[in-house]
């Protein structure tokens, strides 16, 4: 992969269906597990399991952050075998997120839509830019309630640690 380029916004829950319906939509369940890092500020390592329509994969990412838009990902498919095996290396302070991740084409850009097991009145917005410059162009079907780019407590790696859970209105 190389450098990863997304904004994130909190978002009203969703309709399922309607996110199902939409043209190019693909659906992914996602368990993701975040390993030991060493406690090196910045760096994350996580292992999922993706299953998408009957078939799982397993995907061992490292990323360190650039910036609060911008972090270098590299991203690698391994065998249910070594899955399990970096599975003994997950840090026992996290959670494993459960998520429904629904990946959908809109306006030239991928937009990640995500439904956590620990939310019903709320879901994540991810959309994946060319750069730091280009704006997001943000359906007017989806009820936005505030950006979350930069905002820590809404990174999936410390959503495995502590979901908020305040008021959103």
């Amino acid at each position: 992969m190389g450098m990863e380029i997304e904004r994130k916004y909190l978002i009203r829950m969703p309709d399922e269906g309607k996110l199902r319906a939409m043209p190019g939509c693909e659906v992914w369940d996602i368990a993701q597990t975040y390993l030991n890092d060493g406690g090196v500020e910045g760096l994350t390592q996580r292992v999922r399991s993706v299953r998408c329509e009957g078939v799982t994969r397993y995907i061992y990412t490292f990323k360190r952050r650039v910036d609060a838009l911008t972090c270098d990902e590299r991203e690698r498919e391994v065998t249910e075998a070594a899955y399990r095996r970096l599975m003994k290396e997950a840090n026992p302070a996290l959670n494993t997120i459960e998520k429904r991740r629904f990946r959908i084409p809109h306006a030239g850009q991928l937009m990640e839509i995500d439904i956590y097991s620990f939310w019903d009145d709320r879901a994540t917005l991810e959309i994946e830019l060319e750069d730091e410059a280009e704006a997001p162009r943000l359906p007017e079907w989806l009820d936005v309630i505030r950006e979350l780019t930069g905002e820590r407590a809404y990174k999936n790696r410390y959503l495995a640690e502590a979901v908020p859970m305040e008021e959103i209105g």
